[in-house]
């Protein structure tokens, strides 16, 4: 190891001592409680991130309404507009259910 590895090194594992120390920029015996949750964190949900079926469900009508809508568009003139836009939802709606049935990209 030569002395400039060596220099990261201590740097890195904050054994540099004074001013240099200070500059460290992690401490090795700090990392685990970086990494670490704390049981109170691990053990609450976040307030409204954790989605429910119902949510799921209200999304799912909304997209069975504006198909049958047509999604907005005149289906005896539509649109080069209407089509790409219908093209990008095929493909993003794709995506989900391909995850879920785990087909194309997300196969196993």
């Amino acid at each position: 190891m030569n002395s400039r590895d060596k220099e990261v090194l201590d740097l890195l594992a904050g054994r540099r001592s004074g001013k240099a120390r200070r500059q460290a920029a992690v401490r090795v015996e700090d990392l685990a409680g970086l990494l670490e949750l704390s049981p109170k964190l691990k053990a609450k949900k976040a307030a409204g991130a954790t989605p429910t079926k119902a949510e799921f469900d209200a999304l799912v009508a909304e997209l069975q309404a504006m198909s049958a809508d047509h999604f907005g568009a005149d289906p005896e003139a539509v649109l080069w507009e209407h089509a790409e836009m219908l093209k990008d939802w095929n493909t993003r709606l794709r995506h989900i259910t391909d995850a879920y049935h785990r087909r194309g990209e997300y196969a196993e």
